[in-house]
C-alpha cells in the first residue's frame, strides 16, 4: 500500500524520465503495520464466497483490514508534513524501504516544500555522497548526479 504526493512527484518526473531513473511511482510505502496487513490480507483471501453469510464475512473482514491497516496510514500521512517528520526520523538506509524510486530527491523535495531547516544540509550530503559514489568508469551514477545537480537547481529557484 502506498500514497502518492503530486507536490513531491512531479518536480521529478521530467528528470526521471530524462536520466533514465528509477520512476516508481508511489512517494511513500507502508511497512509498519506489514505483519498485521500480512495476516489480514490471508484471512481476507481464504474467504470463498457461495452464500449471502459468507460475503458477509469477506466484508467484515476487508472493513477489519481497512480500519487495522489501510486507514490509519493514509489518516497519517494525508499531508506532507507527517512523511517530512518520518523521513527525518528514519535512517537514511532505511528509507529506500519506504521512498520509492531515487528516495534521495524526494526527500530533497519534501525538505523544501515543508521549508525544513535542515534542507541546506541535506542538499549537500546528498551532492557529497553522489560525488563519492560516482565512478567514471561505468557512469552508473553519472545520471543520478546530473539529476541531483538539475534538481537542486531547480528547487533553488522555486518550484512552479
Amino acid at each position: 500500500m502506498g500514497i502518492y504526493f503530486e507536490e513531491i512527484e512531479d518536480p521529478l518526473k521530467e528528470l526521471l524520465l530524462k536520466y533514465e531513473l528509477d520512476q516508481t511511482s508511489y512517494t511513500l510505502r507502508d511497512y509498519n503495520n506489514k505483519e498485521a496487513a500480512i495476516m489480514r490480507g490471508r484471512q481476507i483471501s481464504a474467504i470463498t464466497i457461495a452464500t449471502e453469510s459468507d460475503f458477509a464475512h469477506y466484508s467484515d473482514a476487508v472493513k477489519q483490514y481497512c480500519n487495522a491497516v489501510v486507514f490509519p496510514f493514509f489518516d497519517t500521512y494525508h499531508r506532507i508534513e507527517p512523511l517530512n517528520k518520518f523521513i527525518k526520523k528514519t535512517p537514511e538506509d532505511d528509507l529506500t524501504y519506504h521512498i520509492g524510486g531515487e528516495f534521495q530527491l524526494k526527500k530533497m523535495v519534501t525538505l523544501k516544500l515543508c521549508n525544513d531547516p535542515q534542507y541546506l544540509d541535506y542538499v549537500e550530503y546528498v551532492r557529497q555522497k553522489f560525488e563519492s559514489i560516482k565512478n567514471p568508469d561505468n557512469g552508473k551514477y553519472i545520471p543520478l548526479l546530473n539529476a541531483y545537480h538539475e534538481l537542486a537547481e531547480k528547487l533553488e529557484k522555486g518550484l512552479d
